[in-house]
C-alpha cells in the first residue's frame, strides 16, 4: 500500500491597495504604506516604486524607510519610478508587517507615493 502525502495548496491574492500616497508636513514623519499579515497570510513583495511628488526624493532631507517585520530593509533616498521599479529576486517575505514611513525634513510639505507589487498567500488543505 502506498501512502501519499497531501501537499497543501497556496491561495494567493494581490495586495489589496498596492498604490498609496500621503502628504507629509514639514518636519514630520508619516506612514505612507503599511500592510499587516492577518488570517494566516504571508506577504511576498516582487517590486516597489517610491517617489516624492516633485521627483526630488533624497533632496532636502527627505527619505522613505522600508521596514519589514521590524527590520529596516532600506532607507530610500532616491526616486524609484513606476517604469523602473526595484525588483526583488528572491521576493521579500513578510510574516507580520511591512511599512513604508516617509520623513520630511524639508521646509515645505511634500506628497509621497509608494507602490508595492506582490501578493498575500496562505496554505489551505483540500
Amino acid at each position: 500500500m502506498t501512502v501519499m502525502a497531501v501537499i497543501p495548496k497556496l491561495e494567493c491574492i494581490p495586495f489589496p491597495t498596492p498604490r498609496r500616497s500621503v502628504e507629509v508636513a514639514t518636519g514630520t514623519e508619516l506612514i505612507v504604506w503599511e500592510e499587516r499579515m492577518t488570517g494566516n497570510f504571508v506577504g511576498f513583495i516582487d517590486r516597489i516604486s517610491v517617489s516624492r511628488g516633485d521627483d526630488l526624493l533624497g533632496c532636502a532631507n527627505t527619505w522613505v524607510d522600508f521596514i519589514v517585520d521590524g527590520v529596516l530593509i532600506e532607507r530610500i533616498q532616491r526616486e524609484i519610478s513606476l517604469n523602473l521599479p526595484d525588483v526583488f529576486h528572491p521576493e521579500i517575505v513578510v510574516r507580520r508587517i511591512v511599512t513604508f514611513r516617509a520623513h520630511n525634513g524639508d521646509i515645505s510639505d511634500h506628497e509621497f507615493e509608494v507602490v508595492v507589487q506582490g501578493r498575500l498567500c496562505k496554505h489551505w488543505k483540500p
